[in-house]
């Protein structure tokens, strides 16, 4: 079990947002891009798998993903 944050760039709609494990997911918007953060506890690594196979399938380029402390 870990808690991460996950960043991509671009908004993810609203009705995306079930199939993120029940993660907490914010948009925040800055002059020239848009950021989404989807943050939260997964239960084990292949919650996270099917995190990021979602925003591989919605083609939202990953900036980044950390494990933070539990």
């Amino acid at each position: 079990m870990g808690t991460y944050r996950i960043r991509v760039c671009g908004e993810l709609d609203a009705l995306w947002r079930g199939r993120l494990e029940g993660m907490a997911v914010t948009v925040d918007h800055y002059e020239s891009h848009t950021v989404t953060t989807i943050s939260g506890q997964q239960i084990d690594h292949e919650a996270l798998e099917r995190v990021l196979e979602t925003l591989r399938d919605l083609h939202l380029p990953l900036v980044s993903v950390e494990r933070l402390e539990p």
